[in-house]
């Protein structure tokens, strides 16, 4: 027989999914936002936070990241700081309960 899921780690799970959604959103928001076009923004922000190496368009692998603006590379710096250091590891960081003495 089969064991049931927590209710509690579904619920977590899913936080977690949306909160990496919600993350992958906002990225590709801002390097569209710089005048990236959509393809290249999803693409840069996709390769960064998930490793991949070169992604698809202006990032693609004959092309390089030297055309992005300043702020765009400092956004997908700190992607690519989340995603080398685990998601659940940088919101931990994050979290009050993690700072908390006992």
């Amino acid at each position: 027989m089969a064991e049931m899921i927590p209710e509690s780690q579904i619920s977590a799970i899913t936080g977690l999914a949306g909160l990496l959604m919600l993350t992958l959103l906002g990225g590709f928001l801002f390097m569209n936002a710089l005048g990236l076009d959509k393809v290249t923004a999803f693409a840069s922000v996709l390769s960064t936070v998930y490793n991949i190496g070169p992604g698809f368009a202006g990032v693609g692998p004959a092309q390089n990241y030297a055309f992005v603006p300043d702020a765009g590379k400092i956004v997908l710096s700190v992607l690519l700081l989340v995603g080398r250091l685990e998601f659940v590891t940088v919101m931990a960081l994050f979290s009050a309960h993690f700072w908390r003495w006992r």
